[in-house]
């Protein structure tokens, strides 16, 4: 039933008219520019990625809008895989390439995660070997690594025979803990 008042039709051109109004003004070759300097983020999926240039590109008003997002996935994507993929096979279509970088953002996924853990375990594997002291040492003076001492016998030779004197820490053959043991020493003998 129509309203006889006209109110309907009113409503219908004011609205049509604040929407205008109100609406941005789209500047198609700018959307344009802003469409092909879009770039995969590090971070970001090929899904994700996808989604900003359909969206994008809904802006820019493409006679073929697959095709163009095709095209900027090709050139702006970080898999260089996925990219030569694409170059040998011009046939494959958008959904196809999806499929594909899909498949090879979950491989790599699952290889980092399988190499991490490796990698773990060989640390661990490592860091659980006890430090073994060598048996045929000479001297303790030579069981300290003299590089980073920073004294040494030329310059003090009273602080040096100070620092290969301090006893370390009971049970304890590493150099390194020797050392930081001496360091703690051989600042409270100086500030003395």
């Amino acid at each position: 039933m129509a309203d006889p008042t006209g109110a309907e039709t009113v409503y219908t051109t004011d609205k049509a008219a604040l929407s205008k109004y109100s609406d941005p003004r789209k500047n198609r070759e700018y959307s344009l520019y802003q469409f092909r300097q879009m770039s995969q983020e590090t971070n970001e999926t090929l899904d994700a990625f996808h989604t900003c240039l359909r969206q994008k590109a809904k802006d820019c008003e493409f006679h073929n809008a697959d095709g163009e997002i095709k095209s900027q996935i090709i050139l702006k994507c970080h898999s260089n895989k996925l990219r030569r993929q694409a170059l040998e096979n011009p046939n494959l279509d958008l959904d196809n390439l999806l499929e594909k970088g899909r498949t090879m953002e979950a491989s790599e996924r699952q290889a980092s995660v399988l190499e991490h853990e490796t990698h773990q375990v060989n640390w661990v594997k490592k860091s659980q070997v006890p430090y073994q002291a060598s048996q045929t040492r000479t001297s303790e003076a030579e069981s300290i690594p003299t590089h980073r001492l920073p004294i040494s016998p030329r310059t003090k030779p009273n602080l040096w025979f100070m620092w290969r004197t301090i006893s370390p820490p009971e049970g304890t053959k590493c150099p390194v803990l020797l050392m930081a043991r001496h360091t703690i020493n051989l600042a409270r003998l100086t500030t003395l």
